[in-house]
């Protein structure tokens, strides 16, 4: 079991590692690469959810590889429950600055207090990629938690592991785990993005200064898509969920960190979209199935008005200075305009192939994702014309607008387009890690978080370098995005 030592001194360890490089480098049979595995997996959970994430108390540390065998946690009956799906190899140069998931499970209601983890070997790399397999001084670390851990019915929570890699390796040229759990921050810091989880019905948070996951919790329901309140700040705003079917509203508060309120809403098929009034008092949504747009009461949950528009509608957005809806229709191939107090017809405009998200520029020009068409359309909505069409990446399906800029979500081409408003050509592309889903742009930071359905992460995009520039791994793939400032 780890005993650390903090006294030890780095240059003596490296000095006594690098003697050892003749001997024990690795075969090419055990190279670091076949140490790592696909992934955890999971199903769906029958009591408490329980994350864990690893980073690194240090970044600029020599690359150290933990072979992972296990994980446990310690119950209040005193008996160690498995956490599966945690074989793994976790590499220091790998984590870096960031952070990366380690398992999930599902855990009996209760209390925990401790967290083990197990290992198999280590290796050490140098910097010159040559490998070296170190003694393991301790096969597991031991963990107490700050405070136990409570674990309630369809709970998610989240504990953080600091590693400190110099002080894993001993003077006598063995490597002894030096890790602990870090206590969950009581305030959240500015910028703070919430990211919806629904395979796992989680909604997790991030810290945006450093991108990384800080807390999380369990929804209940699986949410699909989230809406921040106009004009709110980390203290006083709320968040709205829309879960994907069932179809409920929920009402979050980031303060509390967790669901207030519930309202149900008179539909039983998929919800696809909703928009939220700039004084937050109305809520429109879509559903898809039906072809309907529904206005709600947001302070009571009470569905007031419900209109027909055609067939599968996608998305939908307030166009506050012209107090009208623009909603776009798939099958139909067209953008309907609604009157936001009647939900009365007021214009349609025909699009391009299977039109989905939306976005306004001003309230003047309307820009339309044409997945169908790999394209995106603009309007001048005063007069009602097409201006134009810019042919960007396959299956075009989100649109945000930040700076001077309009950035475009290529599902099918792992990609961002970068346009600028009223100009014929996309200006670049950015290429992604995986596909692209939802995006959210981090205001203070200026970068854009988007979400990655497949590779379940967040790839963080610096839009003047025009690539990414970290990964946020969440074990789940990511549904609604936003950021409260």
């Amino acid at each position: 079991m780890r005993n650390s030592d903090g006294g030890r001194k780095r240059s003596g360890r490296m000095a006594c590692l690098a003697a050892l490089v003749a001997v024990l480098v690795f075969a090419a049979g055990c190279a670091g690469n076949a140490m790592y595995g696909s992934g955890p997996g999971f199903r769906p959970p029958a009591g408490g959810l329980l994350s864990l994430f690893l980073n690194l108390e240090e970044s600029d540390v020599p690359d150290l590889r933990l072979q992972i065998s296990f994980i446990e946690a310690l119950g209040e009956a005193g008996s160690w429950q498995p956490l599966p799906g945690a074989e793994r190899v976790v590499s220091a140069a790998e984590i870096g600055q960031g952070q990366i998931f380690l398992t999930r499970a599902d855990l009996t209601p209760g209390q925990y207090s401790k967290i083990r983890i197990h290992f198999d070997r280590t290796v050490l790399v140098g910097e010159d990629g040559r490998e070296m397999e170190l003694p393991l001084a301790a096969q597991w670390v031991e963990m107490a938690l700050h405070r136990p851990l409570v674990i309630n019915q369809s709970d998610s929570e989240s504990l953080f592991i600091t590693w400190n890699v110099d002080d894993s390796l001993t003077d006598s040229g063995g490597v002894d785990p030096a890790m602990t759990l870090a206590p969950k921050l009581k305030q959240m810091q500015v910028d703070t993005a919430f990211v919806a989880c629904p395979g796992i019905s989680t909604v997790f948070r991030i810290r945006t200064d450093r991108n990384r996951v800080d807390d999380s919790f369990g929804s209940g329901r699986p949410i699909r898509y989230l809406y921040a309140e106009p004009g709110g700040s980390i203290t006083g705003s709320l968040l709205y969920g829309l879960t994907e079917r069932g179809a409920d509203v929920m009402i979050i508060s980031p303060a509390a960190n967790q669901v207030v309120e519930q309202y149900p809403l008179p539909m039983n098929r998929a919800v696809t979209s909703m928009a939220v009034s700039p004084d937050g008092q109305w809520s429109y949504i879509v559903d898809r199935e039906r072809g309907d747009v529904l206005k709600m009461e947001m302070n009571t949950g009470k569905v007031v008005q419900q209109h027909n528009i055609g067939y599968e509608p996608v998305y939908i957005i307030y166009l506050a200075k012209r107090r009208q809806l623009a909603v776009s229709l798939n099958r139909s191939e067209t953008v309907v305009l609604l009157d936001a107090d009647t939900l009365a017809g007021t214009g349609s405009i025909g699009t391009g192939s299977r039109p989905e998200g939306l976005l306004s520029v001003d309230d003047r020009w309307l820009y339309v994702a044409e997945s169908g068409s790999n394209s995106v359309m603009y309007v001048d909505l005063e007069r009602n014309t097409v201006l134009g069409r810019v042919l960007v990446g396959f299956e075009p399906r989100r649109l945000l607008l930040t700076g001077n800029s309009i950035f475009v979500a290529n599902y099918r081409g792992n990609s961002i387009s970068v346009l600028k408003p009223r100009q014929q050509i996309a200006a670049r592309t950015i290429k992604l890690s995986g596909r692209p889903v939802e995006m959210a742009a981090v205001e203070s930071g200026n970068r854009i978080y988007v979400g990655l359905e497949e590779e379940k992460a967040i790839d963080v995009v610096d839009p003047n370098a025009g690539r990414v520039e970290a990964r946020i791994e969440l074990g789940a793939s990511p549904a609604g995005m936003v950021i409260v400032d």
